[in-house]
This record gives structure tokens, C-alpha cells and sequence, in this order.
């Protein structure tokens, strides 16, 4: 500032030609100088504690410098001469006297009305309301009064100036400082407990309990409006993130290298009638309805993980890793609560006082020791969080890592078995023969029983499946009238379940879901070098463990991942390696171990799942194709299912329950002549 105003003055008395400035200084055009003193000023404007007179605090410094204490550095023909004088008037000029700028303008104020009073005798009264002159006589009562800008004044904006001119300041109060930088955002992290605790309860309700396009069409005010229990509950939790989320003020929010505007496209009042279920439930995936709220829950995160990492690091030299709290069990306590309104009260409390002396009235004098102890003490009990885990939910039918997969979890909580080969012939043939919505449901059913599974720990291997509805789902509802409130499912043990359902995926996609293929998994298509590679490098490879030299394993597997993949959004070009090497695909017969024994080539994709389904498909016994479907109905009729071999009543309904459901249904109506009903068969 001070080389601008130099040479804007010399340019001004014509000691510098328009040319000296355009050709030899090469600045773009002659008014440089005085843009940059008009910029200069208005920043000293903004960061003086007495705006309206910095203009004095300036003419003040000139005089100052005027007193030979700058270091002579020669000629500025050079920016190392440049910036040398700049950091001499700084050193010697602009820190020593940054700490008095009001004694400094009262000062010159002073000596101004001094100057003044030479020719003009009379004093006006509001050098007396300024406290630049006093006279008891004639106002005995006025030091009793004070100037103060108390009442009229910002203490938060007046301390942030005087931080800002503080020489040193980031060194002597770092923590106070480095919040006082970025407080307006700081103040936006104790949104986030309302923002996870609906979603936590979204997450709880909903996993694997509901489908993506389902989730997309269903507005919040909808899911409100569905009976339920719990809907109070919901209800409060929605309006508390609804609070929360228009309260945060950010302009944008960073997830990863994306950094979508923080943009809320409704009003408050329209926002649960207007938005998806989708965008509150968090998912990560190509479908990036969501995103927004991840982002944003990351980038609240990852605010206060910035303040506690810098006061662990800078104030307190601790080096050592600490533990992170998951976001999902974050409480109040846990949260940074500061922002403008409570700082304030801070310094209105205890951190401040006016100074009485007379002529400095208008003078507030901060305690900085005290305002960064306290600080300190707010920051030292907070934690650092874990954003690398922020609970997602999984959508029905869709596939999900292996950590996730509910198969997974249902595997490590109960100890599975697979069925005989007979029962699954038999299941089999029941599933062939049901209607193609009945078969999808009992996916969508088992989905939702394995939820409440993942979340208990009590001994369930003697235990079937409507037992379990029945004490622990508290609910028959999601039953399915004519499949598992009978046997034989109802009476299959949960040590089967995996195994069952496994089985229902691989009838599901030969009765209903291979006509329904996506498209760009039916023109993927593989060469059949490709082909004879996949064959070679799996059920057909020497060493491969003998778990895994049946083609029809390898069907099995194809199947359930494309039932799998059917609704996922995921990237198809990934190597197929990637997932035929996930053990919650598998059987339950195949081992970590035996997977070690086999490696398809990256080239092999997983859009091409479909083409080697149909090539393995030819290695399969011809015995073995669709024999369930030409079993006949009266061998039916003679097997017992053996996966509850102590209920011989069960297995008597069963076999009732299967020959009714292969009568055909009758429908009753009125006969107009005789004015009775009479039973008329559906064809």
C-alpha cells in the first residue's frame, strides 16, 4: 500500500509522466496506482476497529514514518527492494502501533482540536461528547458517562478485527484464531446429530426392505401416511432433520473429488410432499438421488475431524493415532455447539470489559487468555469421526459388497446346512409350479426375515421359519398367505435358510427372470476362445478343488449373480474375478479355501456373465435339465419333506396343502334360474 501511495502521489504532482508509468513501471494503464490505494483502503476500512476514522490511523503512520526509523534499502528498481521496504514498514510502522490504533486517532484527534482551538475559541459539544476536552464546570456530571459502542456495536465483529490486527496472533492464541477463520461454517456441525438420527432410523426401517424404483416414486409425506407404530416417531425425526437441514449454511459440500452446490430445490413446506424417500436414504451407487445428503454429512464430519486434528497437532504436539467415533453412534455431546450466537455470549460474560479511562470510552479491552483457555476446553472434548463408514442402506434384490450381504451376516450368526439332495428336488418342483410373483416374493419375504436375523444372537438352530416370524417379527403380516404360513416352508429350520434361498434365486431366474435379461448383458458376447478360457480356468482346471469340478455349481453361482446384478447399478465392464470370488455367492459347502484354487482372467467382464451362463449351461448332464419340471405330481405326493423330521402333522398338511394347490381353483356364482350358487371351475 504504501509504494502505491508513494508513487500515486508522484504521479499526482507530476514528478512521474503518464509515459514514466506506462513505459518504465509498465503498469497496464495510468489509473493502476490509484485502483490499488482505493482497494488498500477500503481493506484498512474494513479491518480498523473505528472505520470511520481509519483515514486518520493512516495519516497518523505517515507521520511516523517520517521519523527515519525504516531501514534504507537504495532504489526500488527491483521487487527484492520492493518487498524489503514493504516488510520495514511493517516491522517498524504497522506492528508497533497496530495495538493502539484508538490512542492513535485520539491522539491525532487531539491535537487536531488543539490545532483548532488556536483560531476559534469556542469548543463545540461534541469534542465534549467525544472526550476531547473537559471541563468540570460547566459539565460536572460527564466523566460519569461514557462513549461506549456497546449498545450499538457487534463485540464478535470488533474482536474478529482486533485478532486479525493482533501481530502473532495465529502463534499466541493458534486455536482462537483458527476458529475465528472458518467459525461461520464451524457453526453448521451441530446439524449433523438431527441429520443422522433420521437417517439411522430411515436406514433401520427400510434395509433390504424396500426397492430402489419403489423408494424413487414414494414421497416422505407418503411413508409418513403408511400405518405403522412407529409413524410418531418417524414424524419427529423427519421434522428435527428437516430443522436441520435448513439451517445448514453452506454453499457446497465435498464428497471424494465432487463437490456438488449445497442447493435445496423446495421450500421448507413443501420439502416432505416434494421429495423422493430415495434422497434420504443413504446409498452408495450410480443412482446418486442421495449424494447430496452423503456429501453433506461427510462434509460436516469432516469439519469438526479438522478442528480436533489441528488441536491435537498445533496446541497440544500430540502425535500418537486416535480412536474415531462411527457416525452412526454420534451423540450431542460429541459435536462441536459454536457459532456467532454463542461466542458472543462468551465475551459479553466474562470476556470483555470497556475501558473507563476518560477519552478511551469507546475502547473495548478483550481478555484473549481467557477467550483461548476457553476454547481449548470446548475443543479438547470433542472426538474425531470415522467418514470412511457412513451406514448405507441396501436396496431389495440388489448386490451389495460382501461385508454388507445379509447372507454374510446370517452365515456368521447361525451355523447353515444345506438341504438333501431330495428336498431340494422337492422344493424344487413346488417352485417351478407357483405363480411368477409368488416365487419373486418369497425372495422379497426371506430378505426381510434375514434383517431381524442379522440382529440376534440367540441359539436358532432348532427353530423354522414361522416360529421366528411369530416371536420375533412380532408380525404375520409380511407372510405369505399361501407359502410360508404352510408347510412345507413354514416348517423349514433356519440352518436351512441360505440354502433355500439360494435355491428360490436360481428357480427365479429360469421360471421368471431370464426372459428379462438387460440388454447389455444379452449382447455381450463372448468369443469362444473366451469361452474354452473361462471353462479352462475353472471346472475344468486340474488343481481346482474338487467343490468347484461340477458344472452345475458353476451354474448355480451364474444364476444368483445375475439375479443379483438384474437390479444393481453397477459398472458391468469390471472383471468378473472380482465376483465369483465372493463368498456370500457361493454355496454353503464351498469354502474360502476352495475359491483360492481358481483365477478368470481380467478380460473376462462381468457383462459377459450371461453368454458363459449359457455356454456352462451345455457341460450339464442331460438328465439333470428341468427334471423337476417332469416330475410327476403323484411321486410328489409320496415324498416327505425331512428338513423337521418331528412333525409328522406338518408333514401330513403339507402333502394336503400340495394336492390342493394342484386342483384348479373353483369360483363360486349364481345361478339366475334357481336362484342358488353353484361351483363353476376357472379355465
Amino acid at each position: 500500500m504504501w509504494t502505491h501511495a508513494q508513487l500515486l502521489v508522484l504521479h499526482e504532482l507530476k514528478h512521474l509522466t503518464d509515459d514514466d508509468l506506462l513505459q518504465r513501471l509498465k503498469v497496464p494503464n495510468i489509473l493502476h496506482f490509484r485502483q490499488h490505494f482505493d482497494s488498500d483502503c477500503a481493506f484498512m476500512e474494513g479491518v480498523s476497529t473505528e472505520p470511520e476514522q481509519y483515514h486518520i490511523w493512516i495519516f497518523k503512520l505517515i507521520n511516523h514514518m517520517l521519523a527515519n526509523t525504516i531501514d534504507t534499502v537504495g532504489i526500488l528498481n527491483t521487487n527484492e527492494n520492493v518487498v524489503k521496504i514493504e516488510q520495514s514498514i511493517e516491522q517498524h510502522i504497522i506492528f508497533p502501533h497496530v495495538e493502539s490504533i484508538i490512542n492513535e486517532i485520539g491522539n491525532y484527534r487531539m491535537a487536531y482540536v488543539n490545532f483548532v482551538q488556536k483560531f476559534d475559541a469556542e469548543i463545540s459539544l461534541s469534542n465534549y461528547i467525544d472526550e476531547l476536552r473537559q471541563n468540570d464546570e460547566r459539565y460536572p456530571l460527564l466523566p460519569y458517562f461514557n462513549v461506549s459502542r456497546i449498545l450499538t456495536t457487534n463485540p464478535l465483529e470488533e474482536f474478529r478485527v482486533k485478532m486479525q490486527n493482533l501481530p502473532f496472533a495465529d502463534v499466541i492464541y493458534p486455536l482462537t484464531t483458527f476458529l475465528l477463520k472458518r467459525l461461520d461454517d464451524y457453526a453448521n456441525i451441530r446439524y449433523l446429530y438431527s441429520i443422522m438420527e433420521f437417517s439411522k432410523y430411515l436406514i433401520n426401517k427400510y434395509n433390504h426392505r424396500i426397492q430402489r424404483n419403489d423408494a424413487a416414486i414414494l414421497t416422505i409425506e407418503g411413508a409418513l401416511q403408511k400405518e405403522g407404530v412407529d409413524s410418531q416417531t418417524m414424524r419427529v425425526l423427519c421434522n428435527q432433520f428437516i430443522d436441520a437441514w435448513y439451517k445448514i449454511n453452506l454453499s457446497s459440500v465435498r464428497l471424494g473429488c465432487q463437490a456438488p452446490k449445497f442447493v435445496r430445490p423446495y421450500h421448507r413446506e413443501e420439502f416432505i410432499n416434494k421429495t423422493s424417500l430415495a434422497c434420504v436414504l443413504l446409498n452408495k451407487s450410480k443412482d446418486d438421488s442421495s449424494f447430496l445428503l452423503i456429501a453433506c454429512i461427510h462434509t460436516l464430519a469432516e469439519l469438526q475431524n479438522e478442528i480436533v486434528a489441528y488441536f491435537r497437532k498445533v496446541v497440544v504436539n500430540e502425535t500418537t493415532s486416535n480412536t474415531r467415533v462411527f457416525l452412526n453412534a454420534i451423540r450431542p455431546e460429541h459435536l462441536l455447539q459454536l457459532g456467532e450466537l454463542e461466542l458472543t455470549k462468551k465475551l459479553l460474560k466474562d470476556s470483555f470489559v470497556i475501558n473507563y479511562e476518560y477519552g478511551q470510552g469507546r475502547d473495548l479491552i478483550y481478555d484473549y487468555e481467557e477467550i483461548e483457555s476457553e476454547m481449548r476446553n470446548l475443543v479438547s472434548s470433542l472426538c474425531l469421526f470415522n467418514t470412511e463408514n457412513i451406514p448405507m442402506l441396501n436396496y431389495q434384490f440388489e448386490l451389495y459388497n460382501e461385508n454388507s450381504s445379509l447372507i454374510t451376516n446370517i452365515r456368521r450368526r447361525i451355523p447353515q446346512t444345506l438341504l438333501s439332495t431330495v428336498d431340494r428336488a422337492k422344493f424344487k418342483s413346488l417352485l417351478v409350479r407357483m405363480d411368477h410373483y409368488d416365487i419373486v416374493h418369497c425372495l422379497g419375504f426371506l430378505d426381510n426375515v434375514f434383517t431381524y436375523l442379522c440382529n440376534i444372537d440367540d441359539d436358532l438352530s432348532e427353530m423354522n421359519i414361522q416360529n421366528f416370524v411369530a416371536e420375533h417379527m412380532n408380525t404375520s403380516a409380511c407372510l405369505n398367505e399361501e407359502i410360508f404360513r404352510r408347510p412345507p416352508f413354514s416348517t423349514v429350520l433356519l440352518i436351512y435358510i441360505i440354502d433355500l434361498y439360494e435355491l428360490i434365486e436360481e428357480v427365479a431366474f429360469d421360471v421368471v427372470l431370464r426372459k428379462h435379461v438387460k440388454t447389455e448383458l444379452r449382447e455381450a458376447l463372448l468369443d469362444d476362445k473366451g469361452k474354452a478360457k473361462f471353462a479352462a480356468q475353472t471346472f475344468s482346471k486340474d488343481s481346482i478343488s474338487p467343490a468347484l469340478k461340477s458344472p452345475i455349481v458353476w451354474i448355480g453361482l451364474l444364476k444368483r449373480l445375475l439375479i443379483r446384478v438384474l437390479n444393481a447399478y453397477i459398472d458391468l465392464k469390471m472383471p468378473l474375478q472380482l465376483y465369483i470370488e465372493r463368498i456370500d455367492l457361493w454355496s454353503g459347502d464351498i469354502s474360502e479355501i476352495d475359491l483360492q484354487t481358481f483365477e478368470v482372467d481380467g478380460d473376462i467382464l462381468l457383462e459377459h456373465t450371461y453368454c458363459i451362463l449359457n455356454h456352462v449351461e451345455k457341460y450339464q448332464p442331460a438328465t439333470l435339465i428341468n427334471d423337476s419340471i417332469t416330475t410327476d405330481n403323484q411321486a410328489m405326493l409320496d415324498w416327505p419333506i425331512t428338513t423337521n423330521n418331528n412333525n409328522n402333522k406338518e408333514v401330513l398338511n403339507a402333502r394336503t396343502w400340495y394336492a390342493d394347490m394342484n386342483q384348479p381353483a373353483k369360483k363360486i356364482i349364481l345361478d339366475k334360474s334357481t336362484g342358488r350358487s353353484q361351483k363353476k371351475l376357472r379355465v
